[in-house]
C-alpha cells in the first residue's frame, strides 16, 4: 500500500532496510541536548527558523537516541519550539514526536554531524532555484534567504539584478 492507501503496482520488495528508527511521542523533559553538539546559529538565523516553524509547523521529526537520552539532530528546531511553547518558563511540559534511535554514542556523534553537514547535503541548482523565484512566485525571504545569501548565490545573474539594488 502507498501513503494514499492505494495498492502499489508491480512487485514490492517490502520496506526498505535503510529506514531506521521509530517515530514516537515523548515528553520534552526526556530530551537531553547533546553536550558535544557543534552546530550553532546566530540570532537572525534563529528568527528565520522560528518564523518558518510558526508558519509551516515542525515538519519531520527530531532524532533522539534512546540509549543516551541525547538529541542526535534537531537542536536548533527544538530550541525554537521551546521558545514558541514557552518551555520551561511558561509550559512545564509538552509532548513532541521524535524518531527514536538506539545507537552507541560514537554512532550518535557521527550522525549528529552527518545530518547537519552541508558537504553531505549537496548544493543548490542555481537555475532551478532562480526559476522558483522567477516563475514560482516565491520570494527569497519565504525560503529563508537573507539579502547577502541571495547576493552570493545570484551575483551577476541579470534575472535577479533587482534583488541587489
Amino acid at each position: 500500500m502507498s501513503a494514499t492507501g492505494k495498492s502499489v503496482s508491480g512487485a514490492v520488495k517490502g520496506r526498505t532496510q535503510y529506514q531506521k528508527g521509530e517515530e514516537i511521542y515523548i515528553l520534552r523533559s526526556q530530551i537531553r541536548e547533546a553536550p558535544y553538539n557543534p552546530r550553532i546559529m546566530g540570532e537572525g538565523q534563529e528568527k528565520r527558523l522560528r518564523k518558518a516553524i510558526e508558519k509551516h509547523g515542525l515538519i519531520g521529526t527530531l532524532f533522539w537516541n534512546r540509549r543516551t537520552g541525547n538529541l542526535v539532530a534537531g537542536h536548533q528546531r527544538l530550541k525554537q519550539v521551546d521558545f514558541l511553547e514557552g518551555y520551561p518558563a511558561k509550559t512545564a511540559e509538552y509532548e513532541i514526536r521524535v524518531t527514536a534511535l538506539d545507537v552507541p554514542e560514537r554512532e550518535e556523534k557521527q550522525l549528529n554531524v552527518i545530518l547537519n553537514n552541508p558537504s553531505v547535503q549537496g548544493e543548490f541548482d542555481i537555475d532551478r532555484l532562480g526559476q522558483m523565484i522567477e516563475d514560482g512566485g516565491l520570494t527569497p525571504e519565504e525560503m529563508g534567504f537573507t539579502d547577502s545569501d541571495m547576493a552570493f548565490l545570484f551575483d551577476g545573474d541579470p534575472r535577479f539584478a533587482t534583488l541587489f539594488e
